[in-house]
């Protein structure tokens, strides 16, 4: 039996964190769950896999401010951030992070859109590498 592929939940409620691992787990995959109150920097080093979901308020810092740090950025190609549905495109440009690796889900729909988001890794067989060719969201680069 192959391996599921890994996904680190980054989120700072202990429930949605269960939520979306069990979601996860539901739909074939493993969660990995990092929790911020703990080292955030040296676990998401320490994880094998390049897919990081993330909350994107997390009490005092934001996902922006997780992800800009360069060990962070370099390492996750595929970055998928919850929110209450409120954030956009330019909202990632503001921050300087304009590029296409980055996707929504809104953290009222969890269910659905993880379901929308992981259904990507079912393409035949295609690596997580590969699945911005596939149609994940993008970002207009300048």
């Amino acid at each position: 039996m192959e391996k599921p592929i890994e996904i680190v939940v980054l989120d700072d409620s202990r429930e949605d964190r269960e939520l979306i691992s069990f979601e996860l787990k539901a739909l074939g995959y493993e969660a990995i769950e990092v929790d911020p109150n703990e080292d955030v920097f040296e676990k998401l080093r320490q994880a094998n896999t390049d897919i990081l979901l993330i909350d994107f308020h997390m009490g005092i810092f934001t996902a922006f401010d997780i992800i800009k740090q360069k060990q962070v950025y370099k390492k996750y190609k595929h970055i998928v951030i919850c929110s209450g549905g409120y954030l956009t495109l330019d909202d990632l440009r503001k921050y300087g992070l304009d590029d296409s690796r980055f996707a929504f889900i809104d953290k009222n729909d969890i269910k659905r859109g993880l379901t929308d988001y992981v259904s990507r890794f079912d393409t035949g067989g295609i690596e997580p590498d590969s699945l911005y060719s596939q149609g994940l969201p993008q970002i207009a680069e300048n």
